[in-house]
């Protein structure tokens, strides 16, 4: 079929690939696997961030709900010995919403918290691994989408945002499990 960019082209409303995904860096990183498995999936005719983060977490309670309903037996083994005590978690993320909060909201909870960062929570500093981990505990260990980063800390792809040109359209980050760059998740 051709990539998801060439489908929406192509007047498909809602596209996506699946597939192996490899990377090229040299990364000693526990964070990013140097091979995965990655759904990127392009939604056409949207200006809103609202339904693209929509998308994201129906996409990731979707695939959980499915992998809890279909995969029983293998889901028990992953929560015996690979993550144990975590099925109760993942149960109550499917059954919360997503949590959206600005960048700047993020950086004044982080310069709030009673915690000594190893990296600094300035605006204009990037989240590290850290903060993220910090924000989603602070959520109570629900999925945290970060919007409106500054424009200079994101690629040069990375849309503005028309109610604040210093910052863009949508980024985030990721805890633990990648979804895109757009989302914080608790540690499963």
């Amino acid at each position: 079929m051709g990539p998801p960019t060439l489908q929406t082209d192509s007047g498909f409303k809602k596209v996506f690939t699946f597939g192996p995904t490899f990377r090229a860096e040299n990364s000693q990183s526990r964070r990013h696997l140097a091979e995965f498995y990655m759904v990127e999936a392009e939604v056409s005719f949207t200006e809103r961030l609202e339904d693209i983060m929509q998308v994201m977490e129906n996409l990731f309670k979707d695939a959980t709900t499915a992998l809890l309903s279909k995969c029983p037996e293998d889901m028990n083994l992953f929560f015996k010995y690979v993550s144990p005590g975590q099925q109760g978690r993942l149960e109550r993320i499917l059954k919360s919403n997503f949590i959206v909060m600005s960048y700047t909201e993020a950086i004044e909870i982080l310069k709030k918290a009673e915690t000594s960062f190893q990296h600094k929570t300035e605006w204009g500093c990037d989240l590290q691994t850290e903060h993220e981990k910090y924000l989603v505990r602070h959520c109570g260990e629900v999925p945290v989408f970060v919007i409106n980063y500054p424009y200079s800390l994101k690629p040069f792809y990375a849309r503005d945002n028309e109610d604040g040109p210093q910052h863009t359209f949508h980024d985030a980050a990721a805890s633990h499990g990648q979804l895109d760059t757009v989302l914080s998740m608790p540690a499963v």
